[in-house]
Formats: C-alpha cells, structure tokens, sequence
C-alpha cells in the first residue's frame, strides 16, 4: 500500500489485480473539517476487444454528537420526538493530525492504522476515530477485515452530559453519487450504495462498548437520494467505543466470463485478493485533490 501523509489528511492507495482486472482502491482521512473518511474504487478490465472502466465512492462524515431525553422509550433519537438537551458540533472542534502507523492483525498481516482526535477540552471530552487497513484479509478483534474494507473505531470520552439519566447520538452523513440504502438484521446495521460494478457501506453491530460493558445501540435514519444522515444512539458513559466497517464490494463486468477466471485463477495468474502497490496514472487522476476537495465531495 502507498500512504501520502498531509498536515490536515493521510491517503492510503492500493491496487487489486484480478486476472484481466485492475482495481485501484484507496482510503483518504481528513479532519480538515472534522474528521471525513472517503474511500474510493475504480476499475479498468480489458478481454479481447471488450474494455470496462468504472469509478464509485462513499464518503463518511462525523458531524455531530447530540444528547438527548429518548421521550418515545425506543432507544433511539427520533428528531422532532425526543427532547434535544444539547447539541455538539463535531465539525467545529480542532484535531490532532491524522497520523498513519504500522499495525499486524491477529493473524500476522500487515496494515495501516490511521488515527485523529480532538485535543482536550476542559472537560477532557475527546472524540477520535482510528482506520485499519490491510493489504489482504485479515482478522481484526475477530472479525475478517477484506482488502477493500477499513474498519473503524470511533471514540467518545468524557462527554459532558447535563444528565446521567439522557443518550448520547454520534450523527454520521453518508454522500455517495448514488442513492443510499439503509438495511436492518438482527446481527448488523448498514447504509449501502449500489452502482452496476461496485457497492459501497458503513455497517455497525447493534452493540458497542460503554464503560467496560456491552451495550444496545439504536440507529435512526434521515435519508434524501444520495445524502443520508445517520444518528447512532449510546446510553449515558465517559467512554464511549464503537466499531463500524468502511468498505467497497465490486462486481465483474458483464462480458467476463466466470469459467475463464476460475481457469486463470488455477493456473496461478490470478492474484485474488492481494494488494500490491499503486501508482498509475488511473488512481492518481481519481485521488486528485480536486476529486477530495469538501466542494466536491
């Protein structure tokens, strides 16, 4: 992976060759205006005379942290419902720099860490978020993190509630070119944008870590076509952890043929899975600083 560390951002690049497919991927940190997490994917595929491009994105912002008396009992925060008791812009607060690090998962892999925070306030209330990437599948805290995955810690600390008794929602906007879909299991929440090659998501268990002790957290949703506004309920604590996944899925275009990869791929010409570094003129024109720009985000 190829890391380019700003004052105000890290990018992390890669390439995934598939067979005949070239995918470049890529993760950029910023807390140029708040912390914004955008991850990119974009692929050039040549068979025969058939050729394919396509570029896809899903940009995550943390805007804000919001308490509030859940009036309705559902645990979580329904606008309009629920008595608003403060309100913390998450935008407006100065960090730390993003600062990029060598991490092994559990299973001996080697990544990329990225961490920022807000600098101590008064109250020594601190909201951060950490990004783990890898080179190929690795196992994070249990779970098997893929190439064109980043998962996500997002910290809350010492948050200066006015009452014990009231919750505390992180809101989240998610920004893709494409309508964005949220789906429900029992296992897990996402948010989910869907192209003809590619889909991008933010998912996050239906628990997280308040205090040392495993907790419910509720989710509420305000979506308009390509822009959604996520707001993930806690219950009142000085520490605050939770653990989402950033990531793109792609699909092959539609003229390859599945059999004539499975044949490629046993004949050890496909490298699936397997990123090497990046640093062709497709990636470098798609992680353009115009392309990242908050104005064109």
């Amino acid at each position: 992976m190829l890391v380019e560390q700003g004052s105000n951002f890290v990018l992390v690049r890669a390439n995934l060759q598939q067979g005949s497919l070239n995918s470049h991927f890529g993760l950029w940190f910023s807390t140029a205006h708040g912390i914004v997490l955008r991850e990119e994917f974009s692929r050039n595929s040549e068979i025969g005379d058939n050729e394919s491009e396509a570029n896809f994105h899903l940009m995550v912002a943390y805007v804000g942290l919001v308490e509030f008396k859940d009036v309705n009992g559902n645990g979580a925060f329904n606008n309009g419902t629920d008595t608003v008791v403060q309100l913390m812009s998450l935008r407006n607060l100065t960090y730390t720099p993003p600062l990029s690090t060598p991490i092994t998962s559990q299973d001996g892999k080697h990544g990329i860490q990225i961490v920022a925070n807000s600098t101590a306030s008064a109250t020594n209330f601190v909201f951060g978020v950490k990004a783990d990437l890898f080179g190929q599948y690795a196992v994070v805290d249990g779970k098997v993190i893929a190439p064109t995955e980043s998962k996500i810690t997002t910290y809350i600390l010492n948050f200066p509630f006015k009452n014990t008794g009231d919750k505390v929602a992180l809101q989240v906007v998610a920004v893709s070119a494409y309508n964005i879909e949220h789906e429900t299991s029992t296992s897990e929440n996402t948010i989910r944008v869907r192209s003809s090659t590619a889909q991008g998501f933010y998912t996050w268990t239906p628990s997280a870590t308040v205090d040392g002790q495993t907790v419910t957290v509720k989710p509420s949703y305000e979506t308009v076509r390509n822009h959604a506004v996520i707001n993930i309920a806690y219950p009142s604590g000085t520490s605050i952890i939770h653990d989402p996944i950033l990531g793109i899925d792609f699909a092959l275009p539609s003229f390859v043929d599945t059999s004539l990869l499975i044949m490629v791929a046993i004949a050890g010409v496909a490298v699936a899975g397997v990123l090497v570094y990046a640093g062709r003129r497709e990636i470098a024109r798609i992680f353009s600083p115009k392309v990242f720009s908050p104005q064109g985000a």
